[in-house]
């Protein structure tokens, strides 16, 4: 059990961890604060602890596929603003572009703290979920004493 849980957490964690370095370095790239990275942070991880506390709730929308649907509609929203971060980013690299690009030094950093935010609030929740599961059992975490 130990091995399949640290595989878990590592997988959806190592998701997130890439999305937010990759957009790290784009923003370094583009000289933009970095503080959008806290609030991102921050929110995915208040968002995934509401989302993995109400899954009862969700999972009966939809004819008992509102998780699967919320699910699916995360990853779809953060897949719509990569492109859109990447869009920006190509829109961006000319040198008049980047003179005229005053926009891109607000639009940037929202898009990225978005894209990350929900992201960690999909994987995150995976991860509470998985965890919230063993919380009744009791032998879990009990010690083995001799």
């Amino acid at each position: 059990m130990l091995l399949s849980s640290v595989i878990l957490v590592l997988q959806e964690t190592l998701e997130a961890a890439l999305l937010v370095s990759l957009l790290l370095a784009a923003s370094q790239q583009l000289s933009c604060k970095m503080s959008w990275v806290i609030y991102a942070i921050t929110g995915g991880l208040a968002l995934s602890l509401l989302y993995a506390l109400e899954t009862s709730h969700i999972s009966e929308w939809f004819e008992y596929t509102g998780q699967e649907v919320v699910n699916a509609s995360l990853q779809f929203m953060v897949t719509l603003l990569i492109g859109i971060c990447t869009w920006v980013l190509v829109r961006g690299w000319t040198a008049e572009d980047r003179q005229r690009a005053g926009y891109r030094g607000s639009v940037f950093p929202l898009l990225a703290a978005a894209t990350v935010m929900l992201a960690i609030t999909r994987e995150g929740s995976e991860v509470l979920i998985y965890l919230i599961g063993f919380y009744p059992i009791e032998e879990v975490f009990h010690t083995v004493t001799i």
